[in-house]
């Protein structure tokens, strides 16, 4: 019902608004419409970097708290790396006992 507003509609619309408004007083008006969409699309153009915004700072919160977890765990792993070494580097040492390096190359 409400489709496009084709010429003929755009010009019956027009000669009501000539008729119900008058020549002196519909310029001011399409001004004042036209001032209204100006200020309309300002808004909106606002609202729309305001959010984009929003959402690289969250992006960018997001990527900083992941880094840092994946820091952490890194961290965690080499430590746990280190420990392991450290137990194997203890546990060969109590099995070599108290042999010295003479000694050793004796019974090899």
């Amino acid at each position: 019902m409400f489709g496009k507003i084709g010429l003929p509609e755009l010009v019956l619309i027009l000669a009501i608004a000539l008729i119900i408004f008058g020549p002196r007083k519909l310029p001011e008006i399409g001004k004042s419409i036209g001032k209204g969409l100006r200020e309309f699309r300002q808004a909106t153009s606002e609202v729309k970097k305001s959010v984009s915004v929003e959402d690289s700072y969250e992006e960018e919160r997001e990527n900083k708290e992941a880094k840092k977890n994946k820091d952490e765990s890194s961290a965690e792993e080499i430590e746990g790396d280190i420990e392991a070494g450290t137990s194997d580097y203890a546990s060969a040492e109590s099995d070599l006992g108290d042999v010295s390096p003479d000694e050793s190359d004796e019974k090899a």
